[in-house]
C-alpha cells in the first residue's frame, strides 16, 4: 500500500502532530474584541470556507477553493500509483519511511476527474456517496481494529499563498474536524497522521510552508481502527468537515495555558441578599461581590520560558488586575500530562461569578514577546455536598438537552450562524444546558456557551455500542460481554485516553464546561478506568461522568472511584425513588455502578426521548427533581430532527429523507428524527412542553378569599423581580375578561413568596362573560350570569353560569443578549400556570345553551329561517325507514342512521349535507414514535380494523316530539373475539339537537385501546374550527403544561402538526365544546358531563379530546413520509372519550399507567348540534 496501515493500528493515533493544547488564536497584539478573534488576528490564514471569511480585513484574500476526488476504494487509488518518487521520513523519527504519492507531489497537476468543492464540506452531500443512517449496528463487520478492504476515500488539495512573518516565524496548521483518518503533505513532503474525527489536529509545517504559493493535500479515509469508537446515533458522514487554518507563531511562545479560578471561602452566592437582607431589584450582577483569584498556569514552545504579562478585564473595559508569569520549579508541577513552566497571579477585589443565567465574562490578556492571547475567564466553583452538586456554593438544576451537529443540509457542517439559531432558540424554550453528545463541539462554540449561559457536559468522541450487537452464545447476556471488545480490553487504553485528553486539554479553559464526559454507550473497563484516573487526575475542579459505567462483565469488579456522578439514561421514575430511598438502588438497577449505593448526585444524560409527538413525560422527571436535592436533573434526548434535505415538493413544502430512504443497509429508519425541533428548527410542540414545565417560577397555592397567590422561584440564582414580571388574566369559559399586570414578589432563588391580586380584579371581573364567545343566534346569555355581589366572589357561589380560570403569565421584564433572558424581548412569556376556579365555575354558556336547544319540545320549536329555511314550516319531527336506513328529520336538520352500524351516516341542515362519508366509531389512532412498543399489539388486536356491528335497533318517539333510537353493537374486527360491546342511544330534538350516551363495556382480555371515539368525515370545505378546551398546541392526557384552556379558532389544516413520518397529531385535550365548518354551515359538539367511568364510581372526564385535521388517522398510518400523503378528501373530526397518554416510550419507559386508557367500563355523552346561516360562528 502506498501509504502506511496505520489506519487499521489502535497503538498508532497520530503521527506528527503537537501535543494537545487549549484552543485560543493568537495575534500579534491585543485585538481589542473578543468577539470573534479569528476575524482579527493577524496571525491566523483561514484555509477552508467559512460563512464569515468575506468579512475578513486582509488585502489578499485567498480563494477558499478546494481540488477534491473521490475514490470509492483505496485499492482503487492505489492502481493509480505512479512510480515511486521521494523517500520522506516519518516525522516522529520511527525509522518508517514511504513514497510521496503522486497526487501529493508539488507538481502534480489535478485531472478532471477533480472538482472544485468548497469546504468544510462532507462527500456524501457531493452525491459521491448514499447517505447512511444507522444507530447502534456498524456498516462493516464488527471486527476491531480491521475496516473493509474497499474503504472509501478523497483527495483534497488546497492552493494558497503564504507570507512569512518575521516576527512569527513559525507555522503551525490545524484541522478541527476530519472524518474518519487523514494523512497530510505540504508542498509535497509528508507532515503526518491523524485520526479523531471531532477533535483538534495540529501539526507544525514550519519546515515545509514558505514565502509565496503552497500546496496542501490531504487523503481522508471513511473507515479506521477509530471508527469502531465513533458508532454515534447520526447519519455517517466523511471528510473535511470543519475549519482548517494556519497560525503563524513567534519562535519563543506560550504553547499552552490552563486557568483556575478560587473564589472567597464562606461567602454568600452572587445575586442573593445577606441573610436577614431584603431582595431589592438590584442586577444580580451588583447585588453581592467578593474576592476572587485566577492562577493560570503556562507552558512554553520547547520547554523555554519567557515573561508573560497578563491584565483581567471587565466587561466595561476596566482593569481589574494585572500580573507577571513567575516561573515554576519542578516542585511545584501538578500532574505529568500538563507541565507549567510558569505562573500567573490575579486577584480580584470585588469579583462578579460565572453561572448560566448571569454569564459574567472577564477577558484575560495575556502579552509576551511579539503575540498576545485572549481568554475569557469565568469566575465559578464547582463541589458536592452531601450528594448536591453546587455551583459557587448553590444548587444548581440541569433542564439542558442532548445536540448533534445536524443540519439537513450541510449535514455536520455547522456554521456560527446555524449554532446561533440553536442556541437562541434554546434559551426562548428556558434550556440551561447542553450535552455534546457525543463528541466535542467546534472549538468556537464554546465561547458561544460561555458568553450565552449554558452548563455543558462536554464528551469525548467515544461510542462502540457496536459492539453489543455481537452475537453471543445462548447462556450469555450481551450486556455481560460488551465490553470485551474494546472497553475492557487493554489493547484499546491508548485510544480511550487519547479521545479522553484531546477533549479535556482542548476546552479546560472554558466556565460552561461543568462534566467531563468520557463518551456513551462503551461499557466499562480497564480503558475507562484509565480515561477517568487521567481526568480526576488533571482536572480535580469538575465533575467526571459515564453513564455507560454499569455495563459490565459478570461478577466483574471494576474500579468507580474516578466517576463523580451516577448517571442514567431513560430511568423509569421508580428507579429514581429507589436509588433515593434509604436502602439505595438494589436488583437490577444496581448492575455496575450504583453511585456508591446511592452516595453520589444522579443525573439523566438521556430522558424523555422526543421522538415524534411527545415527549409526554416531563412534568412527572420534573417532579422527581425537586423531591430529591441530589437529583442534578438531565438532559432530554434530543435537540433536533437528523434527515436529509430532498428539496420541495410542487407545493413548496420540504422533502426530507431518513434512515432506509437511501436503500442503506443497515438502518434504523427513523430514529434519527427523535429531536425537540424540525430540521429548520422550528419548535416542536414537545419544546413548548418543555419551555413550560421549566419555566422559572411556579404558582404553588391560591386563596380565592384573600386573592393570594403563593409562588416557588425555580431560578438557581436570580431573585424573581429582575427577570419577570406577572400578567395575571382572568378566564371565563377560555377567554379572557381581565387582564392586569403585577410586579413579580421580592423571592431570592428557590425561595417562596406571595402577592395578592387587587380585590377590585375579581369583584368587578368575576361573572362577566365575553361577547364573543357564542355565535349570535344563540340567546342563552344573558346578563343573569354576570356576578357583583363581593361576597358571592369570594365564597364561591356555585349557581352562576361558565366556567373559571386564572392564568398567571411570567413576562420578561427586560430585554437581554446573555444569561437567562438572552434572545428575550420585555413582555416574552416565559412560562405560565392555570389555576382553576371550581368555587365559581359551573358547566360553560355554550354547553347550557346546546342543552336547552336538545330538551326544547316540538311545540315549543323557534323556527329561526337563518337556522333552516327550508324546514321554517314544519313544526314536527318525522322518521322514515328505509332498508338499512333510518332517517329522522326536523325542521332544523335531518339526521340517517344506518341500522347495521348504529352510527350516524348522513347529517344536513337546511338542506346541505355535511358528511363526506358515513360517521365510523374508532378506536385506532396513527401509532405515534412513542407507541411503537405497543403499537404491535394493538394491531395483533384488531384495533386497526375494528368497527361497529349493530345487532338491535329501536326507535320511538318521545312526549317531547324528540325521537330517540337505540342500538344494541359490539366492536368487532376479523380473526378476533368481539372486542366490546356498545349501547347507543341517539335522542334527535325537533330543534335538531342530536344526543348520543354510550355504555361500554370492553373485553379485559384486550390490551388498551389507543382512543375511542366517534370519526366523522365532514366535507372538506367544512374546515375552520373553534373549540374551548386545551390549547393552543396540541395536548393529550400526560403531554399538556403548554397548552392552556381558552377559544381557540383555526382550520384543520393549520392544526396539523406536520411530524415528518405521520402520526397522531393535533388533539385537544379537555374540551368543553368545539366546532367545525365555514361560513355556511357548521356542526358544533358539546360534552356532557354524565360521561364516567363506571368502575371507578366517580366522574372521570370534565371534557372530551377534540381532533380536526385534513387527513384520517388510517391515512396518517399508511404514510411515511409526508409528501406521501394523499389530497383531503374530508375533515376528520375526532370526538373522543379518552385517548392513551403519549409518554417516551420509543426508548424510554413505559406510559405511566395513570395515563393509560385501561378503562373496561364507561359511559359517553355528547350533543351534535348542525348550524346554518348566522348562526355560525
Amino acid at each position: 500500500m502506498f501509504i502506511p496501515h496505520w489506519y487499521e493500528d489502535p497503538h498508532i493515533l497520530h503521527r506528527g502532530t503537537q501535543p494537545n493544547r487549549a484552543y485560543y488564536i493568537p495575534a500579534s497584539t491585543p485585538t481589542d474584541t473578543f468577539v470573534d478573534n479569528r476575524l482579527h488576528s493577524d496571525r491566523f490564514q483561514l484555509l477552508s470556507d467559512e460563512e464569515a471569511a468575506v468579512t475578513i480585513s486582509r488585502a489578499e484574500k485567498p480563494s477558499n477553493k478546494w481540488q477534491f476526488r473521490y475514490y470509492s476504494s483505496l485499492w482503487q487509488l492505489q492502481e493509480e500509483q505512479d512510480e515511486i518518487t521521494s523517500a520522506q521520513p516519518d516525522p516522529n523519527g520511527e525509522n518508517a519511511t514511504f513514497p510521496t504519492p503522486f497526487f501529493a507531489a508539488a507538481d502534480f497537476t489535478p485531472g478532471a476527474e477533480y472538482r472544485a468543492i468548497a469546504v468544510p464540506s462532507v462527500w456524501q452531500n457531493l452525491g459521491c456517496e448514499p447517505h447512511m443512517y444507522t444507530n447502534v449496528d456498524y456498516p462493516y463487520p464488527c471486527d476491531p481494529p480491521f475496516v473493509p478492504q474497499d474503504n472509501p476515500c478523497g483527495v483534497y488539495i488546497r492552493d494558497f499563498t503564504y507570507t512569512t512573518d518575521p516576527q512569527a516565524p513559525r507555522a503551525f496548521l490545524n484541522f478541527e474536524g476530519v472524518d474518519s483518518a487523514f494523512y497530510v503533505w505540504l508542498n509535497g513532503t509528508f507532515v503526518g497522521y491523524s485520526q479523531v474525527s471531532h477533535s483538534t489536529s495540529e501539526f507544525d509545517v514550519t519546515e515545509q510552508a514558505h514565502e509565496g504559493n503552497n500546496r496542501l493535500t490531504v487523503l481522508v479515509l471513511k473507515w479506521c481502527d477509530g471508527s469502531y469508537m465513533e458508532d454515534q446515533d447520526k447519519f455517517r458522514y466523511s471528510g473535511i468537515f470543519r475549519d482548517v487554518y494556519l497560525l503563524k507563531r513567534p519562535a519563543r511562545a506560550v504553547r499552552d495555558f490552563f486557568v483556575h479560578t478560587s473564589l472567597a471561602k464562606g461567602k454568600v452566592s452572587t445575586g442573593e441578599a445577606a441573610a436577614g437582607e431584603a431582595t431589592t431589584g438590584a442586577t444580580a450582577a451588583t447585588a453581592a461581590l467578593y474576592p476572587a483569584c485566577v492562577d493560570v498556569d503556562l507552558d512554553f514552545f520547547d520547554g523555554i520560558s519567557l515573561p508573560v504579562r497578563a491584565e483581567l478585564v471587565d466587561i466595561d473595559g476596566n482593569v481589574v488586575a494585572t500580573a507577571t508569569s513567575t516561573p515554576v520549579t519542578a516542585a511545584q508541577e501538578e500532574t505529568d500530562s500538563f507541565t507549567p513552566r510558569a505562573r500567573l497571579h490575579l486577584e480580584i477585589a470585588n469579583a462578579h461569578e460565572w453561572n448560566a443565567e448571569n454569564p459574567y465574562l472577564y477577558t484575560l490578556i495575556m502579552t509576551s514577546e511579539n503575540e498576545a492571547i485572549e481568554e475569557h475567564v469565568g469566575l465559578r466553583e464547582i463541589s458536592v455536598d452531601n450528594q448536591e452538586v453546587l455551583l459557587n456554593g448553590k444548587p444548581i438544576v440541569i433542564h439542558g438537552v442532548n445536540r448533534h451537529d445536524s443540519d439537513p443540509v450541510s449535514g455536520p457542517v455547522i456554521s456560527t450562524s446555524q449554532i446561533l439559531t440553536d442556541l437562541r432558540v434554546m434559551k426562548q424554550h428556558n434550556v440551561n444546558a447542553i450535552r455534546t453528545s457525543h463528541y466535542p463541539n467546534s472549538p468556537r462554540f464554546y465561547d458561544l456557551y460561555d458568553r450565552l449561559g449554558f452548563f455543558v457536559c462536554d464528551e469525548a468522541d467515544n461510542e462502540s455500542h457496536g459492539t453489543s450487537s455481537v452475537l453471543t452464545k445462548a447462556d450469555e447476556n450481551s450486556q455481560e460481554v460488551w465490553n470485551t471488545r474494546i472497553a475492557d480490553n487493554p489493547e484499546w487504553i491508548e485510544a480511550t485516553v487519547d479521545r479522553t485528553r484531546r477533549l479535556v486539554e482542548r476546552d479546560k479553559n472554558h466556565a460552561c464546561v461543568l462534566l467531563w464526559s468520557m463518551g456513551n454507550e462503551c461499557a466499562y473497563g480497564c480503558t475507562f478506568e484509565k480515561a477517568l484516573a487521567w481526568t480526576k487526575a488533571f482536572d480535580p475542579s469538575r465533575l467526571t461522568h459515564y453513564e455507560s459505567a454499569r455495563y459490565v462483565g459478570k461478577d466483574e469488579v471494576c474500579d468507580y472511584s474516578n466517576l463523580d456522578v451516577h448517571s442514567r439514561m431513560y430511568p423509569p421514575l421508580e428507579e429514581i425513588d429507589e436509588y433515593f430511598s434509604s436502602d439505595g438502588p438494589r436488583g437490577d438497577h444496581s448492575n455496575g455502578d450504583d453511585g456508591d449505593n446511592g452516595v453520589k448526585p444522579y443525573i439523566m444524560c438521556e430522558y424523555s426521548h422526543a421522538m415524534g409527538n411527545g415527549p409526554g413525560d416531563l412534568e412527572e422527571y420534573f417532579d422527581k427533581i425537586q423531591r430529591y436535592p441530589g437529583f442534578m436533573g438531565g438532559f432530554v434526548w434530543e435537540w433536533c430532527d437528523h434527515v436529509i434535505d430532498r428539496g420541495t415538493d410542487p407545493h413548496g413544502a420540504y422533502q426530507y429523507s431518513y434512515g432506509g430512504d437511501m436503500g442503506e443497509y443497515p438502518n434504523a429508519g427513523n430514529f434519527c428524527m427523535d429531536g425537540l425541533v424540525y430540521p429548520n428548527r422550528r419548535a416542536h410542540t414537545g419544546l413548548e412542553e418543555f419551555k413550560n414545565v421549566y419555566r422559572p417560577a411556579r404558582i404553588t397555592a391560591f386563596d380565592l378569599a384573600s386573592g393570594t397567590l403563593s409562588l416557588h422561584n425555580y431560578c438557581d440564582f436570580t431573585p424573581l423581580p429582575e427577570i419577570i414580571s406577572l400578567q395575571i388574566q382572568l378566564m371565563v369559559d377560555g377567554t379572557a375578561v381581565r387582564s392586569i399586570k403585577l410586579d413579580a414578589p421580592a423571592i431570592s432563588p428557590h425561595g417562596d413568596g406571595t402577592v395578592v391580586i387587587p380585590a377590585e380584579f375579581l369583584r368587578s371581573a368575576v361573572g362577566s362573560m365575553p361577547g364573543d364567545v357564542l355565535p349570535p343566534a344563540w340567546n342563552a346569555v344573558t346578563s343573569e350570569s354576570a356576578v357583583t355581589d363581593e361576597d358571592a366572589v369570594r365564597g364561591g357561589n356555585a349557581a352562576r353560569l361558565g366556567q373559571y380560570r386564572l392564568v398567571v403569565r411570567y413576562r420578561a421584564l427586560h430585554a437581554a443578549q446573555t444569561g437567562i433572558l438572552a434572545f428575550h424581548n420585555a413582555g416574552d412569556e416565559l412560562g405560565f400556570d392555570e389555576i382553576a376556579l371550581p368555587e365559581l365555575s359551573d358547566t360553560t354558556a355554550v354547553q347550557q345553551w346546546v342543552r336547552d336547544q336538545a330538551a326544547t319540545a316540538a311545540a315549543n320549536v323557534n323556527i329561526d329561517g337563518d337556522r333552516s329555511d327550508n324546514l321554517a314550516g314544519q313544526t314536527t319531527s318525522t322518521i322514515n325507514e328505509i332498508g338499512a336506513h333510518l332517517q329522522v328529520a326536523t325542521p332544523a336538520a335531518t339526521f340517517t342512521f344506518d341500522k347495521r352500524t348504529g352510527l350516524v351516516e348522513q347529517m344536513s341542515v337546511n338542506g346541505r349535507e355535511l358528511f363526506a362519508r358515513p360517521m365510523a366509531l374508532n378506536v385506532w389512532r396513527a401509532p405515534t414514535d412513542n407507541d411503537s412498543q405497543v403499537a404491535q399489539a394493538w394491531r395483533r388486536a384488531q384495533y386497526d380494523r375494528a368497527y361497529l356491528r349493530a345487532y338491535t335497533s329501536e326507535v320511538q318517539q318521545l312526549s317531547s316530539g324528540a325521537v330517540e333510537l337505540r342500538f344494541t353493537c359490539k366492536l368487532v374486527a376479523s380473526i378476533v373475539q368481539p372486542i366490546a360491546t356498545v349501547n347507543l342511544t341517539w335522542t334527535v330534538s325537533a330543534s335538531g339537537a342530536l344526543r348520543v350516551e354510550m355504555h361500554v363495556v370492553k373485553d379485559p382480555v384486550f390490551p388498551d385501546f389507543p382512543r375511542f371515539g366517534f370519526q366523522l368525515f365532514l366535507k372538506p370545505e367544512l374546515a375552520e374550527v373553534s373549540y374551548c378546551g386545551l390549547g393552543p398546541n396540541e395536548s393529550y392526557r400526560d403531554k399538556r403544561r403548554s397548552s392552556w384552556h381558552g377559544v381557540f379558532r383555526s382550520n384543520a389544516m393549520s392544526l396539523f402538526e406536520p411530524y415528518l413520518m405521520p402520526q397522531e397529531n393535533g388533539s385537544h385535550h379537555d374540551c368543553s365544546w368545539a366546532q367545525v365548518g365555514d361560513a355556511r354551515s357548521a356542526l358544533l359538539v358539546s360534552f356532557d358531563d354524565s360521561s364516567e367511568i363506571i368502575s371507578a364510581g366517580v366522574r372521570h372526564n370534565t371534557g372530551f379530546d377534540f381532533q380536526a385535521l385534513p387527513y384520517s388517522a388510517q391515512e396518517l398510518t399508511a404514510a411515511r413520509h409526508l409528501d406521501e400523503l394523499p389530497q383531503s378528501s374530508a375533515t376528520v373530526v375526532q370526538l373522543d372519550y379518552q385517548l392513551n397518554g403519549i409518554g417516551s416510550n420509543s426508548c424510554g419507559p413505559a406510559l405511566q399507567s395513570r395515563y393509560r386508557f385501561s378503562a373496561t367500563e364507561f359511559n359517553f355523552a355528547l350533543t351534535l348540534l348542525p348550524l346554518a346561516g348566522s348562526g355560525v360562528k
